[in-house]
């Protein structure tokens, strides 16, 4: 993700998937999808993984213009909204659901500043 949006290639795919999880994550919590428990539990294990899971190493709230023409490119997109795929339960994914951009920029912009 982070060589396709042209900043550097210390972010492998891999990498920046596990970061996408792990952010869609946070967001389907913070959005009432998935229970705290659930979110500690995945959470965790991710962490204990040892892969690079921390967002803000890899990317400033200066790069979230860049971060959101990215996601608007995804091939998951029919609108002018994002659509995400985020967790309702472990093992129960949600599908095309569609954020507006301004509601993710904001939640992308508390991630990357806290």
């Amino acid at each position: 993700m982070k060589a396709s949006l042209g900043y550097t290639k210390k972010l492998n795919h891999g990498e920046a998937v596990i970061l996408g999880m792990k952010t869609a994550l946070s967001f389907s919590l913070k959005n009432n999808l998935l229970k705290k428990d659930e979110y500690y539990l995945i959470n965790n294990h991710i962490t204990n993984s040892k892969l690079p899971s921390n967002i803000k190493k890899f990317f400033k709230t200066q790069d979230l213009k860049k971060i959101m023409s990215f996601m608007l490119k995804d091939k998951k997109n029919y609108s002018d909204k994002i659509n995400l795929v985020l967790l309702k339960k472990i093992g129960s994914p949600t599908i095309n659901r569609e954020y507006d951009k301004k509601n993710l920029s904001l939640f992308l912009k508390k991630e990357l500043s806290n």
